[in-house]
C-alpha cells in the first residue's frame, strides 16, 4: 500500500513537471535565433540556397555533421525563426524519445524523469543552447546507446552503434571519445549476463566499421567538390592555432593552457548538483541483483559521465554549452534513483534517492528570467539579435539583386542580418576575428593576403563593421588592427548607417559619387 502511494506521488509531480516543460517548450516558440546558431544557419542557407561549399567557398572550422543538421533544419524552416524553434523541439523531443527507451527497463518512472529532466534543463538554458553542436551530438549518442539496449548486440546493431558515435563525430571531433566506453560496456563487460550476440571480436570490429562509415562519406563528398585539399590546409594550419585561444580572445601558452584546464574543469561547469543523485542513482544500481542489465546502465552512465567531463579539458573552451553532455549524463545517472528496486529493502532505500532527485529537479526548474516572458507572444531578443534587424533594416531598400556584402564581424550580428536579407558574401571570409590573433604567424599572414586579394577583386558594395561584443584579443601576438585593410576601406568607401554597435559602409563607385 505504501510503495502504490509513493508511485502516485511521483506520478503526481513528475505530471507537473512535464506541464511546466510543455509551457517553457510553448514559449520558446518566441525565442530568436542568436549567437552561433544564427551563423550555423546563415552556412547552411549559403550550402543550400546559394551551394557554396564549406572550406572551398567560404572559410570555416566545423565539420561537415553541423551543416547537415542545420540544411536540413534549414529546409523544414526556411531558414525562419518559427521553423528553427520547432526542428530545435523536435530534436529535443526524438532525445527525449531515445533516453526514455534507454531507461525504460529501470522502470517508467525512471525513464520519464530522465526524458523530463533533460528536456527541462535544455530549455531552461534559454536561446543561448538553442542548437549548439554540443547538443546535437547527443542525438547519435543516444541512438547507439539504444540500438546497443538489451543482450542480443549482432554485428549489424555494432555497425549502427558506431555509425551514430561516428556521426557525432563529425559534428565536433572530441566525440569519438564516448566509442570507448560504448564499445568496452556492451563487448566486454555484460553485467554478470552472457550475450547472445556478436563476440567480441565482431562487435568491435562493426562498431569500428560503423564509426568510419559517416568520416569516410565525408571525406569522399568534400574530394568530389575539390574541398578535400582546402579543409586540410585549415585543419593544417588553423586548428593548432584555434586551440590555443581561451574564452575566444585570449592566447595561452602550454602551461597556461594546463593552468586554464585545472582551474576551469573542477567546477564542472556548474553541473555538479546533478552529480549528487547521479551518485546516489548508480549505488541503487549496483546494488541490483546481477542479470537484470541495471549494472550494465550504471557502468554505461558512469563511464559516459568520464568522458563528458573530460570534453571541455580536450578542446580547452569552457563556456555554458560545453558542459551540455556532462548534464545530460549526468541526469541520466540521477533519474536512475527513481528505478525499480527488488522488493525487500529498506524504508530510507526507497525514499531517500527519489527526494534527493525532486530536489534537484526543482532546483533545475526554477523560472529563469526572462524565459516565460515570450509565452505571451513577445518575442524573446538580445542585443546580437537586435543589432541585426537594425543591420537588415538599414540594408533591405539599398540592397540590389546581385549586391555583394562583406561582414566584419564574428557572432555579433552581422551574418545574422545577412541571413534575414538573404545576402551573398564577397569573400570566403565570414567572420574575421582570425586575422587578429597570432598575427606574425605565416598561415595567418596568408589569410590576410588572400582576404585583401578577393575583396579588391569582389569589390562589395557594403560591408558591415561591428564594433560591439566582438572577442577583442589581448595579449602578445594579437592585433586589432588591419592597416593594408583599412587603408583600403579608406579609400573606397564611405559610412552610410550607424546603429548601436554597428557601422555600414558603402563602395563608393557603387554609390555613384566621391569621397
Amino acid at each position: 500500500m505504501e510503495e502504490r502511494m509513493s508511485k502516485k506521488f511521483l506520478t503526481l509531480i513528475l505530471g507537473l513537471v512535464t506541464c511546466y516543460f510543455v509551457l517553457l517548450a510553448g514559449a520558446s516558440l518566441n525565442w530568436r535565433m542568436m549567437h552561433d546558431s544564427a551563423v550555423f544557419m546563415y552556412m547552411a542557407f549559403l550550402m543550400d540556397r546559394l551551394h557554396m561549399i564549406p572550406y572551398r567557398d567560404f572559410f570555416d572550422v566545423n565539420l561537415l555533421g553541423t551543416y547537415l543538421v542545420y540544411i536540413l533544419a534549414g529546409r523544414v524552416s526556411g531558414y525562419g525563426d518559427l521553423g528553427f524553434r520547432l526542428f530545435d523541439l523536435a530534436w529535443l523531443g526524438a532525445l527525449m524519445t531515445l533516453t526514455y527507451i534507454w531507461l525504460r527497463p529501470a522502470g517508467r518512472h525512471s525513464a520519464w524523469a530522465g526524458g523530463v529532466g533533460l528536456g527541462l534543463a535544455y530549455l531552461q538554458g534559454g536561446p543561448l543552447l538553442s542548437m549548439q553542436r554540443d547538443f546535437l551530438l547527443l542525438l547519435p549518442i543516444a541512438a547507439a546507446l539504444t540500438v546497443l539496449r538489451g543482450d542480443r548486440n549482432t554485428t549489424a546493431r555494432a555497425i549502427a552503434a558506431g555509425a551514430g558515435i561516428g556521426f557525432a563525430a563529425l559534428i565536433k571531433p572530441q566525440a569519438a571519445l564516448f566509442i570507448l566506453p560504448v564499445w568496452f560496456v556492451n563487448f566486454f563487460r555484460r553485467d554478470g549476463q552472457e550475450s547472445h550476440g556478436s563476440s567480441p571480436l565482431a562487435g568491435s570490429a562493426g562498431m569500428a566499421a560503423g564509426f568510419s562509415i559517416p568520416l569516410a562519406l565525408s571525406a569522399l563528398w568534400l574530394a568530389r567538390n575539390h574541398a578535400l585539399g582546402p579543409f586540410l590546409q585549415m585543419a593544417s594550419g588553423y586548428y593548432p592555432l584555434y586551440g590555443n585561444l581561451f574564452e575566444n580572445k585570449v592566447i595561452l601558452n602550454p602551461l597556461q593552457r594546463i593552468n586554464v584546464i585545472l582551474t576551469q574543469v573542477p567546477g564542472l561547469g556548474g553541473q555538479a548538483l546533478w552529480l549528487i543523485p547521479a551518485g546516489l542513482g548508480m549505488y541503487l544500481g549496483l546494488a541490483q541483483p546481477p542479470g537484470n542489465g541495471a549494472r550494465t546502465r550504471v557502468l554505461t552512465v558512469m563511464t559516459m559521465t568520464l568522458i563528458a567531463i573530460l570534453l571541455p579539458a580536450v578542446s580547452g573552451q569552457f563556456f555554458p554549452y560545453h558542459w551540455l553532455p556532462l548534464q545530460f549524463f549526468a541526469i541520466i545517472g540521477a533519474a536512475l534513483c527513481l528505478q525499480e528496486i527488488a522488493p525487500g529493502r529498506d524504508r530510507i532505500t526507497r525514499t531517500f534517492p527519489p527526494l534527493v532527485f525532486l530536489a534537484a529537479l526543482a532546483l533545475c526548474a526554477l523560472p529563469q528570467k526572462g524565459l516565460l516572458k515570450p509565452i505571451t507572444g513577445e518575442k524573446f531578443s538580445s542585443p546580437k539579435t537586435a543589432r541585426a534587424d537594425a543591420i537588415a533594416q538599414e540594408l533591405a531598400p539599398r540592397l540590389r539583386p546581385g549586391d555583394l556584402v562583406q561582414p566584419l564581424d564574428w557572432t555579433s550580428g552581422a551574418l545574422h542580418a545577412m541571413l534575414e536579407l538573404r545576402a551573398r558574401p564577397a569573400t570566403r571570409f565570414l567572420y574575421t576575428s582570425l586575422f587578429h590573433h597570432h598575427v606574425f604567424n605565416p598561415y595567418i599572414l596568408e589569410l590576410r593576403k588572400q582576404f585583401l586579394d578577393e575583396i579588391q577583386k569582389a569589390r562589395p558594395r557594403f560591408i558591415i563593421r561591428i564594433d560591439a561584443d566582438r572577442p577583442w584579443f589581448v595579449g602578445p601576438l594579437t592585433d586589432m588592427t588591419f592597416p593594408d585593410f583599412d587603408n583600403y576601406m579608406a579609400l573606397h568607401y564611405r559610412e552610410i548607417a550607424r546603429g548601436q554597435g554597428f557601422v555600414i559602409f558603402e563602395n563608393v563607385s557603387s554609390a555613384g559619387g566621391k569621397l
